[in-house]
């Protein structure tokens, strides 16, 4: 059984004692989501007991390379997030129907600066106020 614990150290320390009652039959990967020190601190601290780490993002990657040296080959980049085309077709008037936004993520500023979402709400407002 192939675990991946959520952001949170309390996660990986539930699979960390699962894998020792475990070792043949449990391995727990890290998934490293963001450049923020809180993760970085449970991939080093839970590092002995996890089979592998991945990194979302080449940036990741070689930072979890640069933290792990001895565990090179254990050390994955499987990037996730929607690629940008070169260029969009052009869209139809929104001809009197509202702007709506969504947002899906995690309400944290540093990373996903969720903190525009209100200046965002607005600007689109005043460019339908326009249309």
């Amino acid at each position: 059984m192939v675990c991946f614990p959520s952001l949170l150290g309390d996660a990986y320390g539930v699979f960390a004692a699962l894998s020792r009652e475990m070792p043949g039959l449990v391995r727990v990967v890290a998934v490293h989501h963001s450049d923020i020190p809180y993760n970085d601190a449970v991939c080093a601290h839970y590092a002995p007991m996890l089979s592998a780490f991945v990194g979302v993002s080449e940036r990741i990657t070689t930072r979890l390379h640069g933290m792990l040296p001895t565990r090179g080959t254990d050390v994955y980049g499987i990037p996730y997030g929607v690629e940008v085309p070169a260029g969009v077709h052009p869209r139809e008037p929104l001809g009197g129907r509202p702007v709506r936004l969504l947002y899906a993520g995690r309400l944290d500023h540093e990373q996903k600066r969720i903190g525009g979402a209100g200046s965002a709400g607005r600007a689109a407002a005043r460019v339908q106020g326009a249309l």
